[in-house]
């Protein structure tokens, strides 16, 4: 995405441009996913709610599942989310 805002004459327009990319796969046993966004700090948008600008955060989750048989458990089994995101500076937030 992008996005130009134009405060007047007398100060220059600013560009800003947002991007999202996402991966999923979800499988009878294997699910993964990983997801990256990206907002500049001058994004910046009339209509919609963007909750913070300066940012690039990155998630990912991968998990096994077993499906046993016959029983009340639907599925069991391990799995691990990481998160972490970086302002434009390359300074970590979170």
């Amino acid at each position: 995405m992008r996005s130009t805002t134009i405060f007047g004459a007398t100060q220059p327009a600013q560009n800003g441009v947002a991007a999202f990319a996402e991966i999923r796969h979800k499988g009878r046993h294997l699910n993964y996913y990983t997801d990256y966004r990206d907002r500049s700090p001058v994004f910046h948008t009339e209509l919609g709610f963007i909750p913070r600008v300066d940012i690039r955060p990155v998630s990912n989750f991968a998990g096994y599942q077993w499906l046993p048989e016959r029983s009340d458990v639907v599925f069991f089994g391990p799995g691990l989310f990481t998160m972490a995101d970086w302002d434009y500076s390359g300074r970590l937030q979170d």
